[in-house]
């Protein structure tokens, strides 16, 4: 039994009608809030290839675990926030 011969022009052409596949875009993700559990949520996602943006609305990250400095007394957030 005789095997199937392919020409030259055959095969070249399957393999050029092959095109690389485009990367796909990375995913984004919003993180709203900088406390413990966003910034924790945003280290998860980039190492899990996400483009991730944080937004925090005060000056310095934290969340409940940052401090407030009044008239040279330092107390934590979480203190304060109890007492209101």
């Amino acid at each position: 039994m005789k095997e199937p011969t392919t020409t030259a022009a055959a095969a070249s052409s399957s393999t050029s009608a092959s095109v690389d596949p485009q990367p796909l875009p990375r995913p984004k993700a919003i993180i709203i809030g900088a406390g413990v559990g966003g910034t924790a949520t945003a280290a998860r996602l980039s190492h899990a290839g996400f483009d991730v943006e944080v937004y925090e609305k005060n000056e310095e990250s934290g969340g409940r675990c940052s401090l407030i400095r009044y008239q040279g007394w330092r107390f934590d957030q979480a203190v304060v926030e109890r007492m209101r």
